[in-house]
């Protein structure tokens, strides 16, 4: 391709880090649900809720709804905000699957659903590390309260 020799009137412009991908065929994609890609399969290439399933890689969050249940694959976009851009710095709030103790810090967990971490997970789609656990602890080193770790996504240092 030949080099830019005059102002480009098509360029794109990302904001907040966000770069628009393509829905998978049948699938709604909500405002800040974590996303995956798809490897392999029909929908190899496009973006899904992130889950437990093989061949499934977590990037981001989605900024908008991308409702694509009745289109075929890439009939819709949404921007996604990239892991370790935006203001998460590549830190994020997650459920968790049981109550957490200390031993939680430090651990790598799994996505169980697109918000709900665990220690460990069918297909193993890895979240990150836990570096924060939030709630109260009691004297049995247990959270009490809301099961919530802060997620490490590691695609930024601390």
């Amino acid at each position: 391709m030949a080099a830019t020799t005059a102002d480009r009137t098509n360029a794109t412009t990302y904001t907040n880090d966000a770069i628009p991908f393509p829905v998978a065929a049948s699938t709604t994609v909500y405002a800040y649900e974590n996303v995956g890609i798809n490897t392999s399969g029909g929908n190899s290439g496009y973006i899904t809720p992130i889950s437990a399933i093989a061949n499934l890689y977590w990037i981001g969050y989605a900024l908008y709804q991308g409702n694509n249940s009745a289109g075929a694959a890439g009939a819709v976009y949404t921007p996604v905000v990239l892991l370790g851009n935006g203001p998460d710095n590549g830190l994020f709030l997650m459920d968790c699957t049981n109550a957490q103790t200390t031993t939680w810090l430090g651990q790598i967990v799994y996505f169980t659903d697109d918000h709900t971490v665990g220690l460990s997970g069918a297909n193993s789609v890895i979240a990150g590390m836990v570096v924060q656990i939030l709630g109260g602890i009691n004297t049995n080193g247990v959270i009490t309260g809301a099961s919530n770790v802060v997620v490490n996504s590691g695609r930024r240092a601390l």
